[in-house]
């Protein structure tokens, strides 16, 4: 620390090492799972103060981003009552964290322990009701990326019961201060996601922690084309990310054996490529050569650029969209690739078998489609195209079905969904399903789509309005 605040602050003994060190004691002192903190001290130099915390090495324990959640359920809840004991713990203690995602949180899986970490911008002292909500709601968040809703219900119940036993409120969590605490919770992590998805998405064209620079990620014998750049999600194969860039530098790539096309117009190329590493979805933006064409496809036409970065906004709200692989800029082109699902199916062959062995499935998809919608709108955003032509879904494996969005050049971002977004697009829903589901199939719709919604809906007045815009 060199600056004249930092510098107040460590005479103070405010500063972040110090705070998080007598934290940490306190902490130890109470046998609330953190590492235990060994030493702490300081170097005064004319270069600044440096000051150094040491605390205990703890074994075999990982990340909960490094790690998958068990898929048995037995195993899972087990996990999620272990982390719910150790933030009660941690609240009963009156030390309320302010950064509790899952790069803090550290499991030993010998012992079931779940490890807190990370205390710099802790607080000491009575903890409101209000705190300790900003701790769930950012908990919730990190954990809803990777753990389903059963599970995190279950670490809530747990978390009331284990911070009742230790502080002995049971009087007051039953009663009407912690009512609503569920409640309470849905709705500020909606709008806790919606920030983090609009601070995030300002990062997605430079290398971040999920994104790197498309030349650094290849293998030092693979050259980007001259006068190109590129982006690449680091969960793609460096081989597949190689192989494409070799691929798509020839003017004639969709010719290629290992390619199926899917469409050639004059301003784009769509095909499915198929690799020993998985199977992308490539689709190439010409650029015109004309100044007023490229002028007018700017105009007219969604920007490749735009589109990106709206993929990986969507994929930050947790919505149903592909999984965007790759963005490589040419001279004369803009590639997007993501992921492609073989088996998946347009939901309106889905919802077109109406025999009886296509029931369940049919089910399903009607189940998926409206919680995908209803998620979309809650999250506050717009598709701008919604039919059945622009819905894929995939429900052969029962275990995990699986529905994904297409047609993504239209798709808008707000805070709040505005009340006309929301009737367009259910009645470009409407419209495209009209002979394919029954009335009994639109209110089970509308019943999912509504318990997907944290704002109070008025769905008498949405149908009323929906139908008025088939009419109009």
């Amino acid at each position: 620390m060199s600056d004249l605040r930092e510098r107040l602050q460590w005479r103070l003994r405010r500063a972040a090492p110090q705070r998080e060190w007598r934290i940490l004691q306190q902490l130890a002192a109470q046998k609330v799972p953190v590492p235990a903190p060994l030493a702490c001290g300081e170097q005064v130099t004319r270069a600044g103060i440096h000051i150094w915390l040491v605390v205990a090495f703890i074994n075999e324990a990982v990340t909960f981003d490094t790690v998958n959640p068990p898929r048995a359920a037995q195993p899972l809840l087990r996990g999620a009552r272990s982390l719910a004991r150790t933030v009660a713990a941690l609240h009963a203690a009156q030390v309320t964290h302010h950064d509790l995602h899952s790069g803090n949180l550290l499991y030993q899986p010998s012992c079931d322990t779940w490890y807190i970490t990370d205390f710099q911008m802790a607080r000491a002292g009575a903890t409101s009701r209000d705190g300790l909500l900003d701790d769930l709601v950012q908990l919730q968040h990190c954990l809803g990326k990777k753990v389903a809703l059963e599970a995190r219900i279950a670490f809530l119940r747990a978390y009331l019961g284990e911070f009742a036993r230790r502080t002995d409120t049971e009087a007051t969590l039953t009663g009407r201060e912690w009512r609503w605490l569920f409640a309470d919770i849905r709705r500020a992590s909606r709008d806790y996601a919606v920030a983090q998805a609009r601070t995030r998405n300002r990062r997605c064209l430079r290398a971040t922690r999920e994104i790197a620079l498309l030349q650094d990620w290849l293998a030092p014998e693979i050259a980007v084309p001259a006068g190109s750049h590129g982006l690449v999600a680091r969960d793609l194969s460096r081989q597949l990310a190689g192989d494409l860039v070799r691929l798509l530098s020839s003017p004639t790539w969709y010719l290629a054996p290992d390619v199926t096309l899917l469409r050639n117009t004059r301003q784009h190329v769509s095909a499915v490529v198929t690799h020993p590493h998985g199977q992308v979805f490539v689709t190439q933006y010409r650029i015109p050569a004309s100044r007023w064409q490229r002028l007018r496809q700017r105009w007219l036409m969604p920007s490749p650029t735009r589109i990106w970065r709206a993929l990986w906004r969507a994929r930050h709200l947790h919505l149903a969209v592909p999984r965007p692989c790759l963005a490589l800029w040419t001279p004369a082109a803009v590639f997007l690739v993501t992921r492609y699902l073989p088996d998946a199916r347009a939901a309106e062959t889905v919802l077109a078998d109406k025999t009886a062995r296509a029931a369940a499935p049919r089910s399903a998809a009607l189940r998926l489609l409206a919680r995908a919608v209803g998620l979309l709108h809650d999250r506050g955003a717009a598709h701008g195209a919604l039919t059945l032509q622009h819905v894929h879904v995939r429900v052969a494996d029962q275990q995990c079905p699986l529905l994904f969005f297409s047609g993504l050049a239209r798709l808008r971002f707000f805070n709040q969904l505005a009340w006309r977004a929301r009737v367009h697009d259910l009645a470009d829903l409407y419209r495209s399903s009209l002979t394919l589901v029954s009335h009994a199939d639109r209110r089970l719709f509308l019943r999912h789509y509504r318990r997907l919604q944290t704002a109070p809906l008025n769905l008498r007045q949405l149908i009323l309005d929906v139908l008025a815009s088939l009419r109009t």
